[in-house]
């Protein structure tokens, strides 16, 4: 409820996640969500999921169900040659299987060697079409990340070191959707952004959003996408 005054928030959801190590906190945070968060997926719904470990556990933990989304978009392109289960393709599939739906893979890479690679990617019908399907999209499924080496976008090699030294220059303390934010929420990163192939805040602006963070590593974090006041519904 503090949470919901204080950002002006649809709703939260504050789990306990005690546990051992970090793979048992995990585990616990996912349970938990992925209990909660099929009351946000209203049937017939057009649902978008981010890549990341956290939506990924989230959406494994769900039950299949008799309830049928319109579709399953993806709302970033690949992160990375490797750790594909994180990639939001492998997410939007297994979540479209739980709700008896299609998802819609964005086959490009997340972020570009240099801003034409980018638009150029941008400009593939296939791309192109995803794209519009995500930024219409009645719900957003999110994680939110640290600006960090630990980062799972520099673990899996989508961002480079000059990439975090870059926004951490310009005060980036979190990552939603394909932007970058500061302390303050404010949009920072611009060059990133012109690289990048998939829905940033702005894009999002008429979709529910949902987020998902957990863990002491993201509390600036957290606190930097809510001050966006783009959230709607954090977990």
């Amino acid at each position: 409820q503090t949470l919901i005054r204080c950002y002006s928030l649809r709703d939260a959801l504050v789990i306990d996640n005690g546990g051992e190590n970090a793979s048992d906190r995990m585990e616990r945070f996912a349970a938990e969500a992925a209990g909660q968060l099929d009351s946000y997926l209203p049937g017939g719904s057009a649902v978008g999921v981010m890549s990341g470990n956290t939506v990924k556990s989230v959406v494994e933990a769900m039950p299949f169900t008799k309830k049928k989304l319109q579709s399953v978009v993806s709302l970033v392109g690949g992160i990375g040659a490797g750790s594909v289960d994180l990639h939001a393709n492998s997410i939007a599939q297994r979540l479209a299987s739980k709700y008896n739906t299609s998802a819609f893979s964005l086959t490009a890479p997340a972020l570009a060697s240099d801003p034409v690679a980018a638009e150029m990617f941008r400009r593939e019908p296939s791309v192109a079409k995803v794209l519009d399907m995500g930024s219409r999209c009645d719900i957003a499924l999110v994680g939110i990340g640290s600006v960090c080496m630990e980062a799972t976008n520099i673990r899996v090699g989508a961002l480079t070191e000059v990439d975090l030294s870059y926004l951490r220059e310009r005060g980036a303390q979190a990552s939603i959707c394909c932007s970058y934010v500061n302390a303050q929420g404010g949009n920072v990163g611009e060059e990133l952004a012109t690289r990048s192939i998939g829905q940033s805040l702005d894009s999002l602006r008429k979709v529910k959003i949902i987020a998902m963070a957990f863990g002491d590593s993201k509390v600036e974090a957290i606190r930097a996408a809510l001050n966006t006041g783009r959230v709607h519904v954090l977990i």
